[in-house]
């Protein structure tokens, strides 16, 4: 299968395939597909968010100004965040998945998923994000975006 690399240049890779019953959604709203895959155990499950357009996702800064809202996180006033260190490592392939973090944050809940009854493609043919969740607490463990392979 190609890849287009940062939605443009397409180069063959290796891919993992598979059949089976996962939650899905189609999203107008984020104009992407996402596919939940369970991982053995089923309290981790890795969620994918494929854009429908091969150019939609683009690199962005991650701009915190002491005007972002953390009321929600901790309700005390006054704080602003004044360094992020945040170093990840992370292995994907047909026996599972390896990663190491020293940083975790909680970004939203899942809802809306279906279990889908009829046959989707789902090709990660482009750049996409990805999320590795705990499903017990609703923690996403890991997150990035693969743009390149």
């Amino acid at each position: 299968m190609d890849f287009y690399n940062s939605g443009q240049n397409g180069v063959k890779v290796d891919t993992m395939t598979s059949r089976d019953y996962l939650n899905y959604l189609d999203s107008n709203e984020l104009n992407a597909q996402i596919l939940e895959l369970q991982y053995t155990g089923r309290e981790i499950s890795f969620i994918v968010v494929l854009p429908k357009r091969r150019d939609e996702i683009n690199p962005k800064p991650i701009a915190l100004t002491p005007k972002a809202d953390f009321s929600r996180i901790n309700p005390n006033v006054g704080q602003a965040v004044a360094k992020v260190i945040h170093k990840t490592f992370i292995s994907v392939d047909v026996m599972g998945t390896e990663a190491a973090a020293i940083m975790a944050i909680r970004l939203f809940k899942l809802s809306g998923f279906y279990t889908n009854t009829k046959p989707i493609i789902f090709r990660a043919d482009h750049p996409f994000l990805y999320f590795i969740r705990d499903k017990t607490n609703g923690l996403i463990l890991f997150y990035g975006q693969i743009n390149q392979l």
